[in-house]
């Protein structure tokens, strides 16, 4: 498992490949509870969190993220590409999950607000680079492609919202 860390680290440093890391169910299953238990832990931090929400919405970001997969007929690479995205993910949200712990109320201080958008801004960097080594698309097409995914997740969650939060 210590490799595989490294490889984590090494695609979110936009270096190698997900190919680079083992097929394995078990490893993806691994990957997806820690991510799970993370984004979790930074959304438990507001105040009307709802757990099943929660859970609907890791389901639908998983299955979004692996339909790309299937489009570009590459549906054998999946395990390896979601391996590597959750995997990355969790190397990412680390700071985010800090900040959550750390912020008092409602609102992010400034400090606080950068973190976050200097860590969306390198997800959508890794989540670019991964789907470009696992589709063999351009830099430009890929990062269009996770633009894209990123908002089909956000309006599929706002839909979806009213069915949880009351």
């Amino acid at each position: 498992m210590n490799s595989e860390i490294k490889k984590f680290w090494s695609l979110a440093l936009l270096r190698g490949t997900p190919s680079g890391l083992a097929f394995s169910y078990s490893v993806l299953a691994l990957t997806l509870l820690i991510a799970a238990a993370m984004q979790w832990g930074i959304w438990s931090i507001s105040e009307s969190f709802n757990a099943v929400y929660g859970g609907v919405l890791v389901v639908l970001h998983v299955v979004i993220r692996a339909m790309p997969m299937w489009a570009f007929s590459k549906p054998e690479r999946t395990v390896q590409t979601l391996t590597a995205l959750q995997g990355t993910d969790i190397i990412i949200y680390l700071p985010l999950l800090i900040v959550a712990l750390f912020a008092q109320g409602p609102s992010l201080p400034a400090e606080a607000s950068i973190i976050v958008q200097i860590v969306y801004i390198w997800r959508l960097a890794v989540s670019t680079f991964i789907y470009h080594k696992a589709l063999e698309l351009t830099m430009l097409k890929a990062f269009g492609l996770v633009i894209g995914l990123t908002l089909i997740n956000m309006v599929l969650a706002y839909l979806i919202a009213p069915l949880f939060v009351t």
